[in-house]
């Protein structure tokens, strides 16, 4: 019998080097066509691998994208409404798979586990971020005419103290992946986590990384926040962008640009020591980010909300030597809620009895099958709105709803900036109520508004009893 190497992952299982980032624009890097941003071993990958141009987070924000990636489901059925709620340890996730399937499970650095669970299936969790649980009302957004200038703005640089506690936590990360791979098994599959805090603001970098992108030719944002859709207006004013000025947005940018170089740079470090280990070529490598950054673009900053700069998420998957395919691209919509059976499907588990929001991507990178069209879904239960929001991409259109504040249709083959709102288009209005019916299939907006209330202020109890 004839096997193709990725056949013979049931007699040899792949490791899997697992490399995250934070708050990355998935269209800023050389290989997405940002030739003025410096990604060589991202491009690398990109060269060697498939790349997945559009895929998506599940959540604009840090604890409830990496809970839906861990578990494969969407946010409101986990459930992990915001930023920070506790992930709950029932909920099975890949990590616990793998194990099932013999794999020894690392995470190093940041995924982000709100609670006194920081494992959820890993074996180990090194240089661990711990966060607590937090709580907020929907209604008591508190502008902080300071907020806009503290995080998008002020450099830090060596010597300053945050610049010196970032980077140690950062070195730390590529210090101990470097290590583990040095040692990694070699009687037994792996799976390795790096996940770093960047290029995630505050603006953290070093001096020389920052000034050799000063005569780069950075774009302009495409447009300020003049003519966006009220729920933007109202977040920009809670979070003050509307008083940073063209200078602080152009020396924003860049510092960005310098932080994703930074990030890019400790790949390559990893994946040379990947290469050193003598288990490269049996190893898959993935690279992705749990939401992107707004940049400026439209006026904003940060995430929390459904543009392409923002929900989008760079996705590589790269492992040329178990005959995957190279320098391919991928355009059809795909989720983060797609790792957890693609990853089944890699470990060789066989059957898997855990509900799953996501559909399996290893056929695409091995034998380049075509991905049906499906709806891809983004919900967002944060603070500095009003209600709950979901969002869905189908094809080229994206149907974006804000409970209580209306609604946002973009079509992207026309319109890949999102600079035009077609929801009151009769010309779109069939494809609209289409979008609507997916959107609303299992998700009851004013259910969502009840259970989300709720959860707020359970954990705002919690957040102000430990205050006394």
């Amino acid at each position: 019998m004839e096997w193709s190497k990725i056949d013979q992952f049931s007699m040899k299982q792949p490791n899997i080097l697992f490399l995250m980032s934070d708050q990355h624009t998935s269209r800023l890097m050389g290989c997405a066509g940002a030739s003025f941003v410096r990604t060589p071993n991202m491009d690398r990958l990109a060269a060697e691998g498939v790349r997945f141009s559009d895929a998506y987070c599940a959540h604009p924000h840090c604890v409830p994208s990496r809970a839906s990636m861990m578990t494969g489901l969407q946010t409101h059925k986990i459930p992990c409404f915001s930023h920070p709620a506790p992930f709950p340890s029932e909920l099975p996730t890949w990590a616990h798979l793998l194990r099932h399937a013999g794999y020894h499970t690392s995470l190093n650095g940041k995924m982000h586990f709100v609670g006194e669970d920081q494992l959820h299936g890993f074996h180990e969790h090194l240089n661990e971020h711990k966060a607590e649980i937090g709580g907020f009302r929907w209604g008591q957004e508190n502008p902080d005419p300071t907020t806009g200038r503290r995080y998008w703005i002020d450099l830090h640089f060596e010597g300053d103290r945050m610049h010196e506690k970032r980077m140690s936590e950062e070195l730390s990360v590529k210090r101990d992946a470097i290590a583990y791979l040095k040692n990694a098994p070699k009687d037994r599959p792996w799976c390795h986590v790096a996940s770093f805090a960047g290029p995630h603001y505050p603006q953290i970098m070093t001096r020389e990384m920052f000034e050799s992108y000063n005569d780069v030719a950075i774009p302009e944002p495409r447009s300020g926040l003049e003519g966006l859709h009220p729920r933007h207006q109202h977040w920009a004013k809670c979070w003050g962008f509307d008083r940073l000025s063209a200078e602080d947005n152009r020396i924003g940018r860049q510092a960005y640009l310098a932080m994703i170089t930074q990030v890019d740079a400790w790949l390559g470090e990893i994946l040379k020591a990947l290469e050193q280990s003598g288990q490269a070529e049996n190893t898959i490598i993935v690279y992705t980010a749990d939401h992107g950054e707004m940049w400026a673009e439209h006026g904003l900053w940060g995430k929390q909300v459904f543009f392409e700069d923002s929900a989008p998420v760079p996705l590589i998957i790269s492992a040329p030597a178990l005959g995957f395919r190279q320098g391919e691209v991928v355009k059809t919509p795909v989720s983060l809620l797609d790792l957890y059976p693609t990853f089944r499907d890699w470990s060789g588990v066989g059957a898997w009895d855990v509900p799953l929001d996501g559909r399996s991507l290893a056929g695409v990178v091995s034998r380049g099958e075509e991905l049906a069209d499906a709806p891809v879904f983004c919900e967002y239960d944060g603070c500095d709105t009003k209600g709950p929001e979901r969002m869905v991409r189908y094809r080229n259109l994206k149907l974006n709803y804000y409970h209580h504040q209306g609604m946002e249709l973009f079509d992207l083959a026309k319109d890949p900036l999102e600079m035009k709102n077609v929801a009151d288009d009769p010309a779109y209005r069939s494809e609209r109520d289409t979008l609507w019916t997916m959107l609303t299939d299992g998700w009851d907006p004013d259910e969502m508004d009840r259970r989300v209330r709720i959860d707020q202020e359970r954990r705002c109890l919690v957040e102000e009893s430990m205050q006394k």
